[in-house]
């Protein structure tokens, strides 16, 4: 058993990794998808009614390194049970600030700018057991849920493998040895190749997935995005069969 005192560099290096990864993991990946597709499945129960678009605005704010982000900004009135209500919420995120995944931003202000100026109404589902409730857009934005899933995927897992070695450390076992008599077993290295496979396919398919969802994106680009993906499918077929 080793002393409090020698087990405190690798609690705190894997407490940091435990805290670190797995807050970005719960609350930039886990938690804003697991919103967006609940509320995606809820939305898909509530009522249909034309709404009148009152503000419409494109924000654009530009980084210190060139890049550009968008927000649209909108307010619109709706009609339902003889009471009137407005509401700011476009899509399923509730609090969607600035990013340029995409051009979801962009063609929502075009659509909202040209139903304001032509007098032309938008279609609000409003929450029946709520009838303040409502968005324009009940429909999932892929990009941006392929651009959370390696913080879901891969932030949470190094997360949980920290807080793991974490657990062991403060049970007087150090991971490092564990790690090392597992991979010195047969199947161990069809074990790290899995892991491996598991980070490479979190980061890579997800990309994969947003390139080719955007329109714009080169020939190019996809193909050589997916060049990665079967890396990575490849990988995980190789740690099965190896496993097997």
């Amino acid at each position: 058993m080793q002393s409090w005192l020698m087990r405190l560099p690798g609690l705190l290096f894997s407490g940091v990794f435990m805290l670190a990864f797995g807050l970005v993991g719960i609350f930039f990946g886990i938690k804003p998808t697991i919103e967006t597709l609940a509320m995606a499945w809820t939305v898909q129960g509530w009522q249909a009614v034309p709404a009148e678009v009152l503000h419409a605005q494109l924000h654009e704010h530009r980084g210190s390194k060139g890049s550009t982000t968008y927000r649209v900004e909108a307010r619109y009135r709706y009609v339902i049970d003889d009471q009137a209500h407005e509401s700011e919420r476009i899509g399923l995120d509730e609090s969607s600030g600035s990013d340029n995944i995409g051009d979801w931003h962009q063609r929502w202000a075009d659509r909202l700018q040209t139903s304001q100026a032509q007098n032309l109404k938008v279609l609000a589902y409003v929450d029946p057991a709520n009838s303040a409730r409502a968005v324009l857009e009940p429909h999932i934005r892929w990009p941006m849920l392929f651009f959370r899933l390696p913080f879901a995927l891969v932030f949470t897992g190094v997360g949980l493998g920290a807080g793991w070695a974490f657990i062991r450390i403060c049970r007087g076992q150090p991971a490092q040895p564990e790690i090392q008599r597992k991979l010195d077993t047969r199947g161990g290295g069809a074990a790290a190749l899995g892991l491996f496979a598991f980070f490479w396919c979190g980061l890579c398919l997800p990309m994969v997935a947003l390139v080719w969802s955007d329109g714009d994106a080169s020939w190019v680009a996809k193909l050589v995005i997916s060049v990665f993906g079967l890396i990575g499918i490849g990988l995980a077929v190789g740690a099965w069969k190896a496993r097997r």
